[in-house]
């Protein structure tokens, strides 16, 4: 993986992908690129793309036609995206401040990660922004972390482990809690 990357958020992406991906997030990524309707072509953006399951989903759907970008904040869920799908254009940055040219994409979509954003409704313009008009756009989401007692306490627990401001996730509900 990448050097300038430190080995323990690489070691907690890997075991983010191993773990929470097959268990929670895998099966969810057909069905965001249907609701998306991802096809051969398109320019697709997975915003808070984590370890990259829907943007791989995406990358299968485009063909070698199509073109998918990958967004995170978290260095280290972004080295273990490159290292499994190198073809895809992954960009480490928030989704309230996307690195993209105004109508650069096709389809817009986020699986379980706006209900993290520090400001949804900015993140939200930003990706309006960034999508072609009469593009489309797809968010899966849980609630709200408070909304959700499970969640929030795996979230307290990685800060924990991790370190708030360590992984992508932490949200800022918690870091007030």
């Amino acid at each position: 993986m990448s050097p300038s990357v430190p080995q323990a958020l690489i070691d907690a992406a890997n075991a983010y992908e191993m773990l929470f991906v097959p268990a929670l997030f895998r099966q969810w990524a057909p069905i965001v690129a249907d609701a998306a309707r991802i096809k051969s072509s398109d320019r697709v953006l997975d915003v808070a793309c984590g370890t990259g399951v829907l943007a791989r989903e995406a990358a299968a759907r485009t063909g070698q036609s199509g073109h998918v970008a990958g967004l995170d904040p978290h260095a280290g869920m972004l080295a273990v995206a490159r290292g499994i799908s190198p073809a895809i254009d992954w960009q480490e940055g928030t989704a309230e401040a996307l690195p993209f040219p105004d109508r650069s994409f096709d389809a817009v979509v986020c699986q379980f990660g706006i209900m993290f954003f520090p400001d949804r409704d900015k993140a939200i313009r930003e990706m309006l922004r960034v999508m072609v008009p009469a593009g489309r756009c797809a968010v899966a989401v849980w609630d709200a972390i408070e909304n959700v007692p499970a969640f929030a306490a795996l979230v307290a627990l990685l800060d924990r482990i991790a370190g708030k401001n360590r992984w992508r996730c932490a949200s800022s509900a918690v870091r007030a809690g």
